[in-house]
């Protein structure tokens, strides 16, 4: 997806599901309008965190808590979307 399209779909503020590929974990991910984040676990025993997000030449990039900011692609496949790192790992889906 480009950086338009990915704002359009997932930067409305709006929830949606996104998966972690290292143990499976889903959160209720919002990406709001005015660059702020928030991940909030469907497990109930675990805290949200917050975050910003901004787009960037080829996706988006994302800052989470006290870590550094990290960029990734957004790839349609089927139903669900693959975000990707900087070097093409798979780290997410997120399913609308």
């Amino acid at each position: 997806l480009s950086p338009v399209q990915i704002k359009a779909l997932f930067g409305t503020g709006k929830p949606f599901t996104a998966v972690t590929r290292s143990g499976g974990k889903a959160y209720w991910l919002t990406l709001k309008p005015d660059g702020s984040a928030l991940a909030v676990p469907k497990r109930k025993n675990e805290k949200n965190t917050t975050g910003t997000w901004d787009l960037s030449a080829k996706g988006y990039c994302s800052k989470w808590g006290g870590s550094r900011t990290h960029c990734y692609t957004v790839d349609k496949n089927g139903n669900q979307y693959e975000v990707r790192d900087r070097v093409g790992y798979l780290v997410s889906r997120w399913i609308p």
